[in-house]
């Protein structure tokens, strides 16, 4: 049964997950359109929403105008500083109201990241007896969380190529 669906991507988790498991990522990309695919299997598309940070050196503007050429909705944070080094661009909380917004209007959260700290966003879905399917490079990503999902897809760094065939996970 088709269910609607969201897709939320967590960019700088995925990418960073899969520039681990596979170099070329950081010259190719990542490839939105297989992820789409792998992401909802038989589900019908009701959002698709991509959440990237912007570094001094980095250069979105070809992979922007792409993602939405797809109907891909970006939001795009300004990495800052930290008192500590590095940067931080926190775009896990609007991804986190994103998927608040979006709760009403669908039955399963696509959630491509890693990141512990959505727990309590698949807790919250599963209250409203919503599902969450989560897509990520199993090196990189929480064991808690993937325990915390309904479905669980690893994605494989073959998929993340910009020119590769679409169908790259190990479930």
């Amino acid at each position: 049964m088709a269910l609607r669906a969201a897709i939320l991507v967590d960019h700088v988790n995925i990418y960073r997950g899969l520039c681990d498991l596979a170099p070329a990522v950081r010259v190719q990309g990542i490839n939105y359109d297989a992820l789409r695919e792998v992401a909802l299997q038989s589900d019908v598309l009701y959002a698709a929403h991509a959440y990237l940070v912007e570094l001094p050196d980095s250069r979105l503007d070809a992979l922007v105008t792409a993602l939405r050429l797809r109907g891909w909705r970006i939001l795009i944070r300004q990495a800052q500083p930290r008192s500590a080094g590095g940067m931080k661009a926190d775009v896990d909380t609007d991804l986190f109201a994103d998927a608040v917004r979006l709760l009403p209007k669908i039955e399963r959260l696509v959630l491509v990241s890693g990141d512990s700290d959505f727990i309590p966003l698949v807790d919250l879905y599963h209250e409203r007896g919503r599902l969450v399917r989560l897509v990520s490079p199993r090196p990189s990503t929480s064991p808690a969380l993937i325990r915390a999902v309904d479905d669980y897809r690893d994605l494989a760094f073959d998929c993340a190529l910009r020119e590769e065939a679409p169908h790259a996970l190990r479930t």
